[in-house]
């Protein structure tokens, strides 16, 4: 796990070595069938303990082709009634948003995009995530996961091609999160959508570098990312997240100074060593309540007279901003 872990933060870091340009565009997977909507046309009005277990089928594959995490049971229970009331909260539209199949929300769900259009996360798709306990193996796919991987990518993420919210998927939801100032849960829902649809600041806003010099830099980060990381649970998605942000964050400042000594260091030493997840949780967290930026030293700056690859501060003044 800890191979694949650094093989993972790593890929994260020599992605934004190459910039922040957009990668492949994603498979957008299998259309949902014609079959599929007219026969769920067909079905009516239904909600939560619906008897007819087609007629469910076909509800559980709309609400999957639209993102939705859940296996396909063909039982109407409470997974697939918050999947719908998620649906109807995002389209809005005056539908009630019960997660009862109504006549209106019958008709909102079986009306697609086109086959050449992109999907809009805030409209078209539920909440999308990974596999989680409890889903029976479902996780989040198709067209609705595929404008998700794009969307992070275009915000600096450089994601393969594909539909699917597999791990890699997860640990940049999660540092997105983190960076935008929201709590990392690896959850696409209203807020982190809205976030992916704002114009993303121009020019290089997330960290400020400070003191810089061949042997070493300060970095603050914004006072968003960190109350993102004060946010933060401190568990192992958590972990994915904070060492994957730090990492790319750290890495693509010193590269553009062409400091690649202290670069090749840290994501090994933030994965391997003391900089652990409590460690920048309880930081960012201190930092947060005095409304001043977490602040990561890299080698020797300025400030520091002895040799650390990463350690970790709390700093206000006019280099902690946003």
């Amino acid at each position: 796990m800890r191979v694949l872990f650094m093989l993972l933060i790593l890929a994260l870091a020599v992605a934004m070595f190459n910039g922040d340009g957009i990668g492949p565009v994603p498979d957008p997977g299998p259309a949902v069938s014609t079959e599929d909507l007219e026969g769920l046309r067909g079905c009516g009005p239904m909600r939560t303990g619906a008897l007819s277990s087609d007629c469910v089928r076909r509800l559980q594959r709309i609400l999957r082709a639209r993102g939705a995490a859940i296996p396909e049971t063909g039982n109407y229970q409470n997974m697939t009634a918050e999947a719908v009331q998620q649906f109807q909260k995002a389209r809005g539209n005056g539908l009630a948003q019960t997660g009862a199949v109504d006549e209106a929300t019958l008709r909102a769900l079986t009306e697609l995009p086109g086959e050449n259009d992109e999907w809009d996360l805030r409209r078209e798709c539920v909440s999308l995530s990974r596999e989680t306990g409890g889903t029976g193996g479902a996780a989040s796919e198709g067209r609705c996961v595929a404008t998700l991987r794009k969307r992070l990518n275009e915000h600096g993420a450089d994601l393969p091609g594909g539909n699917r919210f597999d791990e890699p998927t997860d640990v940049a939801v999660r540092a997105f999160q983190i960076g935008v100032g929201l709590e990392a849960l690896g959850v696409v829902g209203p807020q982190t959508k809205d976030a992916l649809y704002a114009q993303r600041p121009s020019g290089d806003e997330s960290t400020i570098a400070l003191n810089c010099e061949p042997r070493g830099c300060a970095m603050y980060l914004t006072r968003r990312m960190t109350k993102g990381l004060a946010r933060a649970e401190k568990n192992d998605p958590a972990q994915y997240a904070i060492t994957s942000a730090l990492t790319v964050l750290a890495c693509r400042r010193v590269r553009a100074l062409a400091l690649d000594v202290v670069c090749q260091t840290v994501a090994s030493y933030i994965v391997d060593a003391v900089i652990d997840v409590t460690t920048v949780v309880d930081t960012a967290r201190r930092a947060s309540k005095q409304n001043a930026c977490l602040v990561v030293n890299l080698g020797y700056p300025q400030s520091n007279k002895s040799w650390s690859p990463v350690s970790l501060d709390v700093g206000g003044g006019p280099n902690c901003q946003y």
